[in-house]
This record gives C-alpha cells, structure tokens and sequence, in this order.
C-alpha cells in the first residue's frame, strides 16, 4: 500500500498524487478500450448481448452496500 510508506514531505505526497492519477487514467483508458473492443462487431457470438445486458441490470440493482462488499471481495481474490 503506497500510504503505508510515505513520508511527510511535500515531495512524497506529489509522487502519491502522481500514483494515484496516473492509475486513475489508465484505469479509464483500459476500460474505453475493453468498451470499445467488446462492442465491435464480430468479436462476441450473436446473441451475447442479451445475456450481458441481464448481467448489468442485475448489477446495477445492487446497493450500496451489496456493491461495496463484492468489490472488497473481488479485490480480495485479485491478490
């Protein structure tokens, strides 16, 4: 965890906000990417849309907390 070793100079806290806005871009840039690659045409079987249009109301219909929870659980199994 990049928190756990910081020091408490200005210098550090830039490289920290640093870290974290370069993983922020790239995070958004790879998901456009995913988006882009998934929704061009050929690339999934026909009538894979359906199913994955089930699966975002199904998770859309978390809450809050539910959302929380199965990412803490995800990140978890990531590791």
């Amino acid at each position: 965890m990049p928190v756990a070793g910081l020091e408490r100079t200005r210098r550090s806290w830039l490289k920290l906000g640093e870290l974290w806005g370069a993983a922020l871009v790239l995070n958004l840039a790879g998901g456009i990417a995913l988006a882009v690659l998934l929704t061009s045409r050929g690339v999934l079987r026909a009538g894979t849309g359906g199913a994955l249009a089930r699966l975002a109301d199904h998770i859309a219909a978390y809450d809050a907390t539910t959302a929380f929870l199965s990412a803490v659980v995800a990140g978890g199994l990531t590791r």
